[in-house]
């Protein structure tokens, strides 16, 4: 996906991008598994060109892309009971994850209840 599914995705390769643009190159070109074509921790070119290259093995696609509404926990929900796996992205350009590194993210935004460990899964 770093590689692929970059700039003229309108994605920046190491330096971020967003998941819709991720899932819609997977949805236009297909996808291989890391097996294949494996994450080497920088930037490259893409060296996948074709779905009919057989030496990335067998290929995946995306037939549908749904989005819910942002903070919408209950069409959130409902898209992981339908669908399946959700992807979930945050903003992270905010001044709050300055000082993040690692563990369980907790805004002085948000609501206590969030982000009390008894409390995960329920939602």
């Amino acid at each position: 996906m770093t590689d692929c599914a970059s700039r003229s995705w309108g994605n920046n390769g190491c330096d971020g991008g967003f998941s819709i643009n991720a899932y819609n190159y997977i949805y236009s070109k297909s996808i291989c598994t890391d097996y294949y074509y494996p994450f080497n921790g920088r930037e490259n070119s893409c060296k996948f060109t074709s779905a009919n290259d057989t030496s990335f093995g067998n290929l995946f696609t995306v037939t549908k892309i749904l989005q819910s509404k942002p903070g919408d926990d209950a069409a959130l929900m409902e898209l992981l009971d339908k669908y399946g796996p959700v992807v979930v992205s945050i903003d992270s350009s905010s001044w709050i994850f300055e000082n993040y590194h690692k563990g369980i993210f907790a805004s002085p935004k948000m609501s206590s209840s969030v982000c009390d460990p008894d409390n995960l899964g329920k939602f």
